[in-house]
């Protein structure tokens, strides 16, 4: 007898509910209305096809069977709703608020496809039974309503670009107000130790609608190929390991009001490839978007005709912030964007020459025909803020290009423009270029240049320019000198852009003295701490109080209540909002009771307590709670210190969070010690591009991703340098690592790191950007890490190769009771593309106690390579420590 898995045992149960399910077009209804029409009344959105749920038959899987408890496989529940709905020509599948976990299975034969001959998922739901689509609309109650697919379990299975949800072939289907996540934790950008897939892709398919949909992790969050009659309204898409929002080969596409935060690669992209066969794309509209923060990658590239892009706002990108891509585009509009401190790839320091370059970091880079770029505005380049290749017939008016580092507007980029003049019938006027290294260089062969009132505060660079004989005088008489002085822009992370190998530029700072100059009571401001009402802005107030010289916050004991003011909870050149603000400040002191002194922060969307540009500042005795949580990350921190100076933290006790607990952004000398950090949904302590840092003494507990994260990618990207992680306890993760090291210079030491998801110690390389450069790690105990299959106590998938990083000693560590490997180096594909590698790599007496697999493993076919012969590998008696 065969008996039958508790899938299968599953699926005969949803089939027998479905049969005495018989729905029509009344039931539920009321429970799906339709969007409002100042929802289309948008700009950008009047031609978006209006969907009529409300007269639609609606299938809730609730009904079905559905718990959404997040512990029962939710695969037959939808797969029952679709046949329903695909049995009365087409409706709703309602998704109430729940976690719905899907995975996949292996026992329906379409799930698995064969991929270079071996087994791949083909996507976890639908399979492709399921996956041809039409009129069927899928609706929740929006954050609260989670898709989670899980590729724990799916270790033995090939899963380069596959799909948690995927559509093949389908038409007039919609996504609205849900969530999709993935499980567990993975950033890496093609790892071989845990093989994830996007998150939402659809190939080949006709009026897709994606409304109000959250995305967190996922290979890609979002991916379109072949598509066409598109539309991704107000989405968002965060943490993923490549693209955020992808649309290639795609046609009559739009992208409106969609929020995109910190991807591995592009956070938008609307191309195609005539290498591949794909015809040229056209009508490609991105409208009113955010972006921030790719750690490596792009904001936006395109290609195609008939695009427009338009209002949108781009923040630290690594790459260009907006760059045309492949063939040559045409009819195009570039207007009223705002772009901050993009091109970030662009420093002396950075390992992987090729990014450094113009030609990849270039703030807004493009040729093209028939187009107008007007009213930009371009602040803080990292190297040129425009640059032009080819152009014919284009307006380039009223843009506003301030404080890059390198040249303001370049025309004339690598000459490739074929045939003919480089640039003809270009119009160039009304821009202002102010305060950049050089404002405006202009070369190459120009034919009818028409230009006039333009602003710069620099010398012209015009030698090479050449073409139309008066084409250098006509540029030249529409010059009109203005001060430097008169700009807008204000870096506040300028003294982050030199070297991280320089000189510190002050000593550490030092335990704050309790008997601080001035002392300011919340209470006397009118906070109240009875964790009712708003007292946001009375702490406010009194921050806002302290003299130029500082002096002390004091929060007495009580619960205080901090919900963000309306209008109050930004900051200049930036698109990330706070609860309360210390801003430009030198020798404040926030101080606290202990426990006892707790702020309560209301929005998830909203950094806590923020430290902005900052010197000689403390945080000590208070603790920090988010009032409530949802399942997905939401990257804000309940603590944040962003390009600050001078930062000490003690004593900080934190609850829960979407967010980092405690977070330090671009900073240079900074310690966090002593505090007590539990439930985060996100990192415990999280360092990025921050220099001079020291993480004591912590005792972090039961955090989602890593207990601690030491990053490159901040409000500038740099090298995490000079870290020291000493004597913290770590003690649970159930998606992620103990620590993370992806850069710089790090020591390890004397910490304990127990119960962790994946490893205790794990080392990766998220993008093709910066890696670890020196890692130290001695004198810890490992003890239960690295529960998850494919992860060891201590994990390198960082590719084991020749280069001229990557110096490792591992010495006098405790491994205890470890499931897997202790030192494990693997990597599943060689991706790094430079000199990034190991130049030495050192094991030595260590402790083993009941370590299942191998002491120390590394990969027999990367040490086997001939071109890394010169590594230097070294174990002294691991047998017998």
């Amino acid at each position: 007898m065969k008996f039958l898995g508790s899938e299968s045992l599953l699926k005969i149960f949803c089939t027998l509910l479905a049969g005495t399910h018989v729905l029509t077009g009344s039931i539920l209804a009321d429970q799906v209305k339709n969007l409002p029409d100042t929802f289309y009344e948008r700009p950008g959105l009047e031609a978006m096809p209006h969907i009529n749920y409300e007269a639609m038959p609606v299938v809730n899987v609730k009904e079905l069977g559905a718990l959404g408890d997040g512990e029962q496989i939710s695969n037959p529940f939808f797969d029952q709703a679709v046949e329903q709905l695909q049995a009365q020509g087409g409706g709703v599948i309602f998704i109430p608020k729940g976690h719905y976990l899907f995975r996949h299975d292996k026992e329906d034969p379409t799930a698995t496809v064969m991929d270079y001959g071996r087994p791949k998922l083909g996507s976890i739901w639908p399979a492709l039974k399921h996956s041809r689509l039409e009129d069927i609309h899928f609706v929740g109650e929006g954050m609260e309503t989670v898709l989670e697919f899980d590729f724990a379990g799916d270790r033995d299975q090939y899963a380069l670009h596959v799909a948690g949800f995927s559509l093949d072939k389908a038409k007039n289907v919609s996504l609205r107000d849900l969530s999709i996540t993935q499980s567990p934790f993975f950033r890496q950008r093609r790892g071989g130790d845990i093989k994830m897939g996007s998150s939402f892709r659809a190939t080949k398919c006709h009026d897709i609608q994606l409304t109000g949909v959250y995305v967190d992790q996922g290979e890609l969050g979002i991916g379109f190929w072949h598509g066409e009659n598109i539309w991704v309204v107000d989405c968002d898409v965060r943490n993923t390991r490549a693209d955020s929002i992808k649309f290639d080969a795609s046609n009559h596409v739009t992208m409106a009001y969609t929020h995109m935060e910190e991807p591995m690669d592009d956070n938008g992209s609307m191309i195609y490839f005539r290498k591949l066969g794909h015809e040229r794309i056209t009508d490609l509209n991105l409208l009113y978007n955010t972006s921030l923060g790719p750690a490596f990658g792009r904001g936006f590239i395109f290609g195609g005709s008939d695009i427009r892009i338009e209002g949108n706002w781009y923040e630290r990108t690594f790459g260009s912030g907006i760059t045309s891509w492949g063939d040559y585009p045409n009819d195009f509009i570039i207007k009223d964007n705002t772009l901050v401190r993009c091109g970030l790839a662009a420093r002396a320091d950075n390992p992987r020459s090729h990014y450094t370059q113009p030609e990849f970091s270039s703030v807004l880079k493009f040729s093209g025909k028939d187009g107008v770029v007007t009213n930009n505005k371009i602040y803080g380049a990292e190297t040129h803020g425009v640059y032009f290749g080819k152009l014919e017939n284009v307006l380039f008016e009223g843009n506003r290009i301030e404080g890059g580092r390198n040249g303001g507007v370049v025309f004339g980029m690598g000459q490739d423009g074929g045939d003919g003049p480089l640039c003809s019938d270009l119009t160039f006027r009304n821009n202002t270029m102010i305060a950049n290294a050089s404002d405006l260089v202009v070369r190459g062969e120009f034919h009818n240049l028409q230009a006039a009132h333009n602003r710069i505060s620099n010398e012209a660079q015009l030698d090479h320019l050449s073409g139309d004989a008066d084409a250098q005088s006509a540029v030249e008489a529409s010059l009109e000198q203005v001060d430097a002085d008169s700009g807008e822009y204000r870096d506040v992370y300028a003294f982050a852009r030199v070297p991280t190998g320089a000189v510190a530029d002050r000593p550490m700072p030092e335990r704050p003295a309790s008997d601080s100059e001035l002392t300011l009571n919340v209470r006397d401001f009118g906070a109240v701490g009875d964790g009712q009402s708003n007292d946001c802005a009375a702490i406010q107030k009194a921050i806002d109080a302290l003299p130029e010289s500082g002096g002390t916050v004091f929060i007495p004991k009580g619960t205080y209540r901090i919900a963000p003011v309306e209008g109050e909870d930004t900051f200049e050149f930036t698109a990330i909002r706070h609860h309360l603000l210390v801003a430009e400040r030198r020798n404040v002191r926030v101080m606290g009771e202990g426990a006892g002194s707790l702020l309560v922060f209301d929005s998830l969307e909203h950094q806590g307590l923020r430290f902005v540009a900052c010197e000689d500042v403390a945080v000590c005795g208070i603790a920090l709670q988010a009032s409530h949580s949802v399942m997905l990350r939401r990257n804000r921190a309940l603590l944040d210190f962003s390009g600050c100076r001078g930062v000490w933290a003690e004593e900080i006790h934190t609850q829960g969070g979407n967010g980092p607990a405690i977070q330090l952004d671009t900073c240079n000398q900074a310690v966090v010690r002593d505090c007590e950090i539990r439930g985060s949904k996100q990192y415990g302590i999280r360092v990025e591009a921050s220099c001079w840092v020291k993480v004591l003494e912590n005792d972090i507990r039961n955090i989602r991703d890593s207990g601690i994260h030491v990053g490159y990618s901040g409000s500038i990207l740099r090298d995490s340098d000079y870290v020291v992680l000493r004597g913290n306890q770590i003690d649970g993760t159930t998606e992620g690592a103990g620590l993370t090291v992806i850069s710089g210079k790090v020591e390890v030491a004397d910490n304990q790191i127990r119960n962790t998801f994946l490893s205790g110690l794990y080392v990766y390389q998220p993008a093709m950007g910066w890696a670890m450069n020196e890692l130290n790690v001695h004198d810890n105990l490992f003890e239960s890490c690295g529960q998850h299959a494919v992860h060891s106590a201590i994990l390198f998938s960082t590719p084991l190769r020749r280069g001229d990083r990557g110096r490792v000693k591992i010495y006098e560590n405790t491994f205890k009771e470890i499931p897997h490997q202790a030192v494990h180096v693997t990597f599943g594909r060689n991706m790094v593309w430079g000199p990034q590698g190991f130049t030495s790599f050192v094991v030595k007496e260590n402790t083993f106690e009941a370590v299942a697999g191998e002491k120390v493993w590394i990969d027999k076919k990367i040490r086997s390579d001939n071109k890394d012969g010169d590594i230097r590998i070294e174990y002294l008696d691991i047998d017998h420590p």
